[in-house]
């Protein structure tokens, strides 16, 4: 159980690395950026610095990150109460 935990928030941590651009891209395209997302990230990082694509994974990760755990540990525990093998 504890290897499924960590694993699944491991998960939720990257699925927060992914997202959070495109999350801030899009805020950015809402608020009448003219450039599409590509173009959107690559201002960001080329005005603000790199690691300026990152502003509010905390906010994303405690959003996904969350949802991502429970969801992960939920299915596997549902897989094993039916007895289903692993894939």
């Amino acid at each position: 159980m504890a290897l499924h935990f960590s694993c699944s928030m491991l998960a939720g941590v990257v699925a927060a690395a992914v997202t959070a651009p495109v999350d801030l891209a899009k805020t950015r395209i809402m608020n009448g950026s003219p450039h599409g997302i590509v173009g959107t990230i690559a201002g960001i990082a080329r005005t603000e610095g790199p690691t300026s694509v990152y502003k509010g994974f905390t906010g994303q990760w405690l959003r996904i990150g969350p949802h991502t755990t429970i969801s992960l540990l939920a299915f596997e525990n549902l897989r094993h109460f039916c007895g289903l093998a692993y894939l």
